[in-house]
């Protein structure tokens, strides 16, 4: 096993700690396969494609929604700015048309939706705070979930476009 703590002696070769016992299979050193750079820099390989994060989703005004499939409801943890301490909060990841979106729960998404909902088509908008719900002077935000089930004629956005395989994730 290879102990990334130790530096490699002065005048030794790579090959020659390899051939020392240092947990590797082989002591040939092979140079990696390298591709033509892509636009920023990264090597991209034939027959590779490339994954990004999905953007986290902005709640900036009331009417703001995401629509698409849930495709993943998770636990994360965070840390609280103010204070530094970790907590545990559901996650959801939504797969719109065009993007792939996440969210953390809140008090309101998190009674509405479970992990029952993932594979159906959601739609959540915020409809704004509550008057009556607060925690620490902060009102919670209150959304409307709406749930199509798989299999309910089709797997369709709001517009009349349908979800196929491409679109996914």
């Amino acid at each position: 096993m290879v102990d990334f703590g130790k530096r490699i002696p002065q005048g030794m070769q790579e090959t020659e700690m390899r051939a020392a016992g240092s947990g590797s299979r082989s002591t040939e050193s092979k140079p990696m396969p390298t591709s033509p750079a892509t636009p920023n820099g990264g090597v991209k390989a034939e027959g590779w494609e490339e994954r990004k994060a999905p953007d986290l989703m902005q709640w900036n005004g009331v009417g703001d929604y995401v629509e698409g499939l849930l495709a993943e409801v998770c636990l994360v943890e965070i840390t609280d700015k103010e204070t530094n301490h970790k907590k545990r909060v559901m996650q959801y990841i939504v797969q719109e048309k065009d993007r792939t979106v996440k969210l953390l729960g809140s008090a309101d998404i998190n009674q509405k939706l479970s992990l029952k909902d993932q594979g159906s088509m959601v739609r959540i908008t915020y409809t704004g705070n509550s008057k009556t719900v607060q925690k620490n002077n902060n009102p919670m935000r209150e959304f409307q979930i709406l749930v199509k089930p798989p299999g309910r004629v089709g797997t369709k956005f709001s517009d009349g476009t349908e979800l196929t395989d491409e679109d996914m994730i």
